[in-house]
């Protein structure tokens, strides 16, 4: 029989290495991240911070990487982003910068009109839009076109803080349609002012368009690393299974 003989300094660096990296195992990373007040999108009074900081939650769990969401007003954000002190915010719109990169999806908005019942808004193309009045909210982005329009004076608009400000600008009879995500107004039919007029309001049956929203990242190697470990994490759960089973919770309340 051979006896197998380990030097003692190795065998104290191997106990030691043992004890050492056991518990670091355990430990999740952390991933800073800013958070719009959009419910039922993020929202810190919705369970879960809202549908889409769940999916980013349950996307991150399963590479072992814990968010952590601070609500930050949506200028704040990007400063916060650009200076490398927060990873990135959420809910964004994918668009045209050399600042920002933009994760995978997680989750649709659908943009709409919405109208007073018997005063339904004619439209084919979006620019037919112009003959009316829309109320949209300041800073968002819409349609290219209905944004193009805007910018040439060609759309003519009431610019609104929230969605639910607009509500009560179209029930005033200022405008004659607010543009909306659908699953933003389905979440205001809860509050008891647009609850008192539901009978006045109406969706249009044309979705003006079905929008993706995206974690947005600093356009840098930081930025970089960050967005390729939210994508791993996406591609590892159904995103779309998780927003439809919260969006039946939301309509069920």
């Amino acid at each position: 029989m051979f006896e197998v003989c380990m030097p003692r300094g190795f065998a104290f660096i191997l106990l030691i290495t043992v004890i050492v990296i056991k518990p670091i195992a355990l430990v999740a990373e952390e991933m800073k991240l800013s958070m719009l007040d959009w419910p039922p999108f993020t929202s810190v009074s919705l369970p879960d911070k809202g549908i889409s900081a769940l999916v980013v939650k349950q996307a991150l769990n399963t590479i072992d990487i814990e968010p952590e969401f601070h609500h930050l007003p949506w200028n704040r954000a990007i400063r916060l982003v650009n200076s490398g002190k927060q990873v990135g915010y959420l809910p964004e719109y994918q668009y045209q910068s050399e600042q920002l990169i933009f994760s995978d999806p997680i989750g649709q908005s659908p943009i709409m009109l919405l109208f007073i019942k018997g005063k339904p808004i004619s439209w084919q193309t979006q620019h037919d839009l112009t003959q009316y009045t829309l109320g949209v909210n300041t800073g968002y982005i819409n349609t290219k076109v209905i944004d193009d329009n805007i910018a040439s004076g060609k759309q003519r608009v009431e610019l609104t803080s929230t969605e639910y400000q607009s509500i009560q600008v179209l029930l005033a009879g200022r405008v004659d349609a607010i543009v909306i995500d659908k699953h933003v107004f389905e979440y205001l039919k809860s509050d008891p002012y647009v609850k008192q007029h539901i009978d006045k309001l109406q969706l249009d049956d044309k979705i003006l368009e079905n929008k993706h929203l995206h974690i947005a990242f600093d356009n840098s190697a930081f930025g970089r690393l960050w967005r390729d470990k939210v994508n791993q994490g996406l591609a590892n759960i159904d995103v779309q299974a998780i927003v439809d089973e919260q969006l039946l919770r939301l309509k069920a309340n």
